[in-house]
């Protein structure tokens, strides 16, 4: 077997039975085809599984991250060819660095690691920008950072002038017409590497970091625009960050199939003693919602819509808003319903307190503005989606989060939560306020999830 690293994983003549192993690994259920069939809606057009291979003849084609099992399972006699490129080396200011105990340590399981690649897994306000930084400082070479979002980008050149102390020549963004590398560090959104031509990253970028990696088999579209951005660059190191590796659709052994094993794990615990710990308080709805005859599971959509009308039950989330005039400094009230969101805006806004709403459709100079006001204490409660919450939120001040619809995804509570956990000057405590549908089965079902979060974020309930 001719066994070829660069961009992706090539091998040649693979013996049958490691082929079909290979194959059957690959081969990974379509979120899109699982979620349209638990939801009863059309499949005739989503393809059921995706394959991370691609065989040609006698050539099988791999995502990187396979690259260490395949050798521990290649026959006598392979032969390895590595054509990963380190890049020219340069010379970072690493005398910014702080680094904690537990981030030290994940900086050095990266820089040690035998196949120069793998996944670094930090809860929120573990640092993992930090961490990546860091990385790409000790390594001394050209490196390429992706995100998913601009926000994430700008947040990343942000950090990287004042850790790195690099000027607009060393750092740069792609962006829209906006096409010219950094001297030392790039930043890109997956986006825009997969819409232009990647020949000069590929020929001098010897570091990838890609940041919110368990974006890279979100679904089928993302999955293959990260594999073509990817393959494209042969970069000797490649590392991603995630504050979680457990997804909701199953796919978390994905994320290390196409980046590479587990490179280095914070445990919350770790945390302690830098964050707050927040408590939760549960706030009951009467809330009552009644399916459908042919409705399982529950139509989200339509349970959204319910919530949004029932008056008994705004005025529950509105009562929890009023206590923003007296109570907390900052505050962050997530829903996944942009009808709730802006009425709960408009009340804020009706009882005099200095209110933002951001969402999918605001604009970016506005969501910017909008953040920063957050950030700057000159606003005291931001109204936002869950989505928002789960990546690329820096708000140290906040100390109240207001769950106001239901939901049981952990990995969205996890980070919502790590939201409010941030350290700042004065800050002393945070609290959780949990909305409970409890005459509702199934939404009680998914408090109870949470409740068994809390738990294990070591989170008590308000006495």
């Amino acid at each position: 077997m001719i066994y070829t690293l660069d961009g992706e994983l090539h091998l040649q003549d693979v013996p049958t039975p490691l082929l079909h192993k290979l194959i059957r690994e690959l081969t990974v259920p379509n979120p899109k085809y699982t979620n349209a069939l638990r939801l009863g809606r059309p499949t005739y057009n989503i393809p059921e599984t995706v394959m991370l291979y691609e065989i040609r003849g006698n050539a099988l084609t791999l995502p990187r991250g396979m690259a260490e099992e395949v050798w521990r399972e290649k026959p006598a006699g392979t032969t390895a060819r590595d054509k990963t490129l380190k890049g020219e080396p340069l010379t970072f200011d690493t005398s910014r660095f702080t680094l904690r105990g537990y981030q030290q340590k994940a900086v050095n399981a990266a820089l040690s690691c035998q196949w120069h690649q793998g996944v670094l897994i930090a809860p929120c306000g573990a640092g993992k920008t930090e961490i990546g930084m860091a990385v790409i400082a000790h390594l001394g070479r050209p490196a390429l950072w992706i995100t998913h979002t601009l926000d994430l980008a700008q947040q990343a050149k942000e950090r990287a002038q004042l850790r790195l102390g690099l000027d607009e020549r060393e750092v740069s963004i792609i962006s829209g017409a906006h096409k010219r590398c950094g001297t030392k560090l790039t930043i890109a959104t997956v986006q825009s590497l997969y819409r232009m031509e990647l020949d000069e990253l590929a020929r001098t970028v010897g570091v990838v970091i890609v940041d919110e990696c368990h974006h890279v088999v979100n679904n089928p579209e993302q999955a293959s625009m990260f594999a073509a951005v990817l393959k494209c660059l042969p970069a000797r190191w490649r590392f991603g960050l995630t504050a979680s590796d457990t997804r909701s659709d199953g796919l978390s052994e994905t994320i290390f199939q196409v980046l590479g094993p587990r490179v280095a794990v914070i445990e919350p615990q770790q945390l302690e003693q830098i964050t707050i710990t927040p408590r939760v308080e549960t706030v009951p709805t009467r809330f009552v919602y009644t399916p459908r005859a042919n409705e399982s599971p529950i139509d989200y959509v339509r349970l959204m819509r319910c919530m949004a009308t029932d008056a008994d039950r705004m005025q529950t989330v509105e009562g929890v808003i009023d206590r923003a005039v007296t109570e907390g400094s900052s505050w962050l009230v997530l829903a996944a319903s942009l009808a709730i969101l802006e009425r709960l805006h408009a009340y804020a806004l009706s009882l005099g307190l200095a209110a933002e709403f951001v969402c999918g459709a605001t604009k970016k100079a506005e969501r910017t503005a909008a953040l920063a006001r957050m950030k700057a204490g000159q606003a005291r409660i931001l109204f936002a989606t869950y989505q928002l919450a789960k990546e690329g939120l820096d708000i140290p001040c906040l100390d109240r989060l207001v769950l106001a619809t239901p939901t049981r995804n952990k990995v969205i509570v996890q980070q919502s939560i790590g939201r409010i956990q941030r350290p700042a000057p004065g800050k002393t405590e945070a609290l959780v306020i949990d909305l409970v549908d409890e005459k509702t089965p199934q939404l009680l079902v998914q408090h109870k999830q949470r409740r068994t979060l809390y738990r294990k974020m070591n989170i008590t309930e308000k006495e």
